[in-house]
């Protein structure tokens, strides 16, 4: 390859050669973007393929059956003297405000049957409703 000697030399060359790489990315951006719709195509036939075989079967049917759930569950259930205990799940604690099930809380604020007592680095401790002693919720148990 001859480099150009002069301004002259090297807008010819820029010309010449400037062109053919300005093509091979067109090309490029061309085959790429034609791949790309070429594995979109390949899905929905894929999708029409799984739709045509659920209807051929008789039809969609549900995935999952109805939970049943059994008798011993639903007296359990129904007991009156039965109370299933709260659970609490801590997802972030910033300086005083910690976030439990969801609701954002500072010392004293109250979450379903409890009162939040203390914030700390890595924990909450909450003091639950006719509890003598504080329970400590850990962000991340392990």
């Amino acid at each position: 390859m001859d480099f150009p000697r002069n301004r002259v030399e090297l807008v010819d060359m820029v010309k010449r050669r400037g062109w053919t790489a300005a093509l091979a990315l067109m090309l490029l951006l061309v085959a790429w973007q034609g791949l790309t719709l070429f594995g979109y195509v390949q899905s929905w036939r894929l999708l029409e393929d799984k739709v045509r075989l659920a209807l051929a079967g008789g039809g969609i049917r549900e995935a999952k059956p109805a939970p049943v759930s059994s008798p011993e569950k639903r007296q359990i259930e129904a007991t009156f003297f039965h109370r299933p205990q709260p659970n609490y799940t801590l997802s972030a604690i910033f300086d005083d405000r910690a976030v439990v099930n969801g609701i954002e809380v500072r010392v004293g604020d109250r979450i379903e049957k409890a009162v939040v007592e203390k914030i700390c680095i890595g924990s909450i401790t909450i003091r639950e409703d006719g509890a003598k002693d504080p329970r400590e919720i850990v962000m991340h148990p392990g």
